[in-house]
Order: structure tokens, then sequence, then C-alpha cells
């Protein structure tokens, strides 16, 4: 049997791609994500959606340019935790897409902890943990369980950090 060779021209080339993109994205759409919208901090139907748009993304690009004097640089030791929490929300607001609206600073019962909205896209919530570590702070309760879902059927995951000490 002899093989048949087919040569594809640019344009066609093209023309199948889009196809497969469109189908793709068409199939996404039309497969509805059963998980809640809210948890008992993060609503994402209260939070505007050009925030989620911009939010939800890889956070390894952000990681690559972080300066030598950078926070994330060094491991934090010997803080007062109450004060911190505060520089650590703007150092995570700084480095990665995550909007003030995704990053909530609550006082539970051992203390201050930090919510955060992550995107679960790819390595973004071990991105998230080793930034958070290196600031003091530990994932206190893994919420796997606790994936939230926007309008365009994209998932979130509710994370909480404890201070390590």
């Amino acid at each position: 049997m002899a093989k048949k060779i087919f040569r594809l021209t640019e344009s066609k080339l093209r023309h199948i791609i889009k196809e497969v993109i469109r189908e793709e994205l068409t199939s996404n759409e039309q497969e509805p994500v059963n998980l809640p919208h809210s948890s008992d901090i993060f609503n994402l139907d209260s939070i505007p959606m050009d925030i989620l748009d911009n939010g939800y993304v890889r956070y390894h690009p952000y990681t690559l340019g972080i300066p030598y004097r950078h926070p994330l640089r060094k491991i934090t030791e010997d803080v007062d935790y109450k004060q911190n929490i505060k520089e650590v929300k703007d150092v995570i607001t700084s480095t990665f897409p995550i909007s003030d609206k995704q990053f909530i600073i609550k006082e539970g019962h051992n203390g201050m902890y930090a919510a955060i909205l992550a995107s679960l896209v790819e390595d973004n919530v071990e991105i998230i943990e080793k930034a958070m570590n290196k600031l003091g702070y530990f994932r206190s309760n893994p919420t796997d369980e606790r994936l939230l879902c926007d309008k365009k059927n994209r998932k979130w995951i509710d994370l909480r950090f404890e201070p390590i000490k």
C-alpha cells in the first residue's frame, strides 16, 4: 500500500486550527461545572468579571522577573504577624495578578489569617504556597474541597494561610 502525502496550504492549516479552537471553546461552554460560586469568604458573582479575567492566568511567569531585594527572595523570620499580614498582602497583590478582592485578611481563633482566591491553572496553587511560605505563612487547611466556579466555568480555589509561628 502506497503512502499518500497531503500538502496543506498555510490558509487551509489556519482554517483547521481555527475550527479546532472554536470546537474546544464551545465544548467547554456546553459542559457546565457543578461547583458553587461562593464560599464563606469569597463570592465570585460579586467580583467584577474584568478582575477575574485578569487573574485567570498562570502565575509562573510573574516569578521570573523578581529582583534580588524583593521580599520573595528571602525567608521571613521573627516578625509580628499581625502587622506583617498587611505587608504580605501588598507583596502578593503587587507580584501576582491577584486583586485586593482576592486577598482577604480575616481574624480567626489563632489570630490573623489570609484567604486567597487563586485561579486553578497549572501550578498556581504551588506557586502561591511557596510564596506565602517564604513570607512566613503556611497553608493551614487544605481547601481542595472549596473549589469555586465563575460565570465562565473557570475554576478557582479558596486558599487559607496562617502564620508559621
